[in-house]
């Protein structure tokens, strides 16, 4: 899981494009920010009990973040993500995300660059650094992330991480992405299986895969169009191959229900074929009943839940007659995996199947040896 570095990322200098040379200036970690007397920014730039964006001086249109924006005192780098505009304090970029310092540090003077302090590009909110590929709420997300002192939202929500996750990764801050990913985990926050299966594809989450994966098949749900959508992005088969082993597994339970196992009948059972037609009934009796209601139920339920009913049906009898011969049964269904070896190899080829050929099915963790 490999954030990129590299500097070729989508901003434009709004000032370069204007043809207009920006100032530059100097800026120091210690330096501390002072009360301006410029009214934009000591009236309505921060209204009582305001919660949105607030329109610029340049554009009512182009919105100022109400958190995100420092005093004209302090030494800053203006951002533009869709309509709002940041004015940060870059050194919060030094050590999460070379990339963003890196532009904070674009258009230093060569004479400048002996010194010990980094200059950086005084721009404005008529020439912010436009950054065209991360909305506006996703680079918002971020820097509360990576500087929460300017917001007061309280801590991250999931919400939060669901934006941050693609900036993270956009910008290399691989502790904001390392943090999204645990945040997002399937086990504790929910996402559609295709989503998430398309989001730990595009950005590398390994982790995510084999789960989904195993979600997206167990589902009882009906892919819509979007789903489809994004299991052919995927794979051009991958659609077909899910439904696939949906169908398979199906199967195989319906088999299950009209193919019961044989019973080895002892003790008194082998001696009477009378009590073996008994034993007998009352097994396949019992088999049916706990596979239908693994096939009937209208949700996904894992086979070992069968195993689950057989022995609480024959525990139930005990009491009445001897159920020797099917605690036996019940043993050998569970020693060789009767109700699930089948589905579980079915499962993972299947997986692997809506992966295509030319990605590779992460390991079981649960199966991994040291």
């Amino acid at each position: 899981m490999e954030l990129s570095t590299s500097s070729n990322f989508l901003f434009t200098p709004a000032a370069t494009q204007a043809g207009t040379q920006p100032d530059w200036s100097t800026a120091s970690e210690s330096g501390t920010a002072s009360k301006s007397t410029d009214p934009k920014l000591t009236g309505d730039i921060f209204p009582e009990g305001g919660t949105g964006p607030i329109p610029s001086g340049k554009d009512d249109k182009i919105m100022r973040d109400p958190d995100f924006w420092v005093p004209e005192s302090t030494p800053a780098v203006v951002f533009q993500a869709d309509d709002v505009l940041f004015r940060v304090i870059p050194w919060c970029f030094q050590r999460t995300s070379a990339v963003l310092w890196d532009l904070c540090e674009l258009g230093r003077k060569a004479e400048e660059m002996h010194q010990s302090e980094p200059t950086f590009c005084r721009n404005s909110e008529t020439n912010p650094l436009v950054i065209n590929d991360t909305s506006s709420a996703a680079f918002r997300a971020l820097l509360k992330w990576m500087d929460p002192r300017h917001h007061t939202d309280g801590p991250l929500t999931p919400a939060d991480y669901r934006l941050i996750l693609p900036a993270a990764h956009r910008w290399a801050v691989s502790g904001a992405f390392k943090e999204a990913v645990e945040a997002l985990h399937p086990s504790g926050f929910h996402m559609q299986h295709t989503e998430r299966l398309w989001l730990a594809i595009m950005y590398d989450i390994p982790a995510w895969i084999r789960p989904t994966l195993k979600s997206l098949i167990r589902s009882i749900e009906n892919p819509t169009e979007d789903d489809e959508a994004r299991l052919r992005s995927v794979d051009i088969a991958a659609f077909r191959n899910l439904m696939a082993t949906r169908n398979d597994i199906m199967q195989v339970r319906h088999k299950h229900l009209i193919r019961p196992p044989k019973v080895t009948h002892i003790g008194d059972c082998a001696r009477s074929s009378k009590i073996q037609e008994r034993c007998t009934s009352l097994w396949e009796r019992m088999w049916r009943d706990s596979c239908l209601h693994l096939i009937a139920t209208k949700e996904w339920l894992d086979p070992e839940i069968t195993l689950g009913h057989l022995q609480g049906a024959i525990h139930a009898n005990r009491a009445r007659e001897s159920m020797d011969c099917l605690d036996g049964a019940v043993q050998e269904v569970e020693d060789r995996g009767t109700l699930w070896k089948k589905e579980r190899e079915l499962e993972e080829a299947g997986m692997q199947a809506i992966l295509g050929p030319y990605r590779e099915l992460p390991e079981d963790p649960n199966t991994m040896t040291a």
